[in-house]
């Protein structure tokens, strides 16, 4: 794939694009991902214009994915990895995360038969399903540490 130029960029007004798809991310690292998006040309273009399809066709028929409750949990899981004890809130943060992963996971996977494309995404994202059944039994739903 040939290199976009800047000056092509500009005048299709990519950093508004980039902008407006930031604003609607969920997390700080989605943003952060949008704002600094470059081609590298080494896109498969036909590959995400065929994924983008699958994703709307699924919001269409099925309603939007399960995100609503993911969160950037990156400081958290990194002091978990070195032994260190986080508070309740932190915790919940991940349970959700976990549960919104799954969910996602589930979806994609359903769907994948009738459009492959969606495959792919789900293959990319983690297998946090056994994390997800160890934290949601923990919390109620308001998000409390339930005391049984």
């Amino acid at each position: 794939m040939e290199r976009v130029s800047q000056n092509t960029l500009d005048e299709l007004g990519w950093h508004r694009i980039l902008a407006a798809v930031s604003e609607r991310c969920l997390t700080e690292p989605g943003q952060a991902a949008m704002r600094g998006f470059r081609f590298s040309g080494s896109e498969n273009v036909a590959q995400t214009l065929d994924q983008v399809q699958a994703l709307m066709e699924l919001t269409d028929q099925d309603g939007l994915l399960p995100i609503d409750g993911l969160e950037d949990i990156r400081e958290t899981i990194g002091l978990c990895r070195r032994g260190g004890v986080c508070p309740v809130e932190d915790l919940y943060a991940v349970a959700k995360s976990a549960r919104c992963l799954t969910r996602t996971q589930r979806r994609l996977s359903y769907h994948s038969d009738e459009r492959p494309a969606l495959r792919e995404l789900h293959d990319r994202l983690p297998d946090v399903s056994e994390l997800d059944a160890c934290l949601r039994p923990l919390f109620d739903s308001a998000g409390q540490l339930r005391d049984d």
